[in-house]
């Protein structure tokens, strides 16, 4: 009864990401599709994603890689693929919180601290 509510303030905390987070890739919505943000997961692609995930915690912002081995690497289903982008995105996907219960300070303190490591190029070439 209460998933109507709670993917509402997901998609609420997710339009917030979408309109402030900077110099990273947000989750892209195709036409005529409605996301549910389980997960807000965002793409480190110019810097090092595990430094920018230590930075984000040390400024209190937790987050998590829940897909760090793209699935034809995984043993249940090892194939001998080149698969360049899925090992790209494997490299480059980091979690930052969307649960429903985020207050709007949270929610900006996680804005202010991903846009502060994203300008700070952390770990970039």
């Amino acid at each position: 009864a209460k998933l109507p509510g709670w993917t509402k303030l997901r998609q609420e905390n997710a339009a917030f990401y979408d309109a402030e987070i900077r110099n990273v890739i947000t989750p892209a919505v195709a036409d005529k599709a409605t996301h549910v943000y389980h997960q807000y997961t965002i793409r480190i692609t110019d810097q090092d994603r595990d430094r920018f995930a230590t930075e984000l915690a040390r400024l209190g912002v937790g987050n998590g890689v829940y897909y760090p081995i793209p699935n034809h690497r995984l043993p249940s289903y090892l194939r001998d693929l080149d698969l360049i982008e899925t090992e790209k995105a494997a490299r480059e996907v980091l979690s930052i919180p969307v649960y429903p219960t985020l207050s709007v300070i949270e929610r900006e303190t996680i804005v202010d601290a991903v846009n502060t490591v994203a300008a700070a190029g952390v770990g970039s070439g």
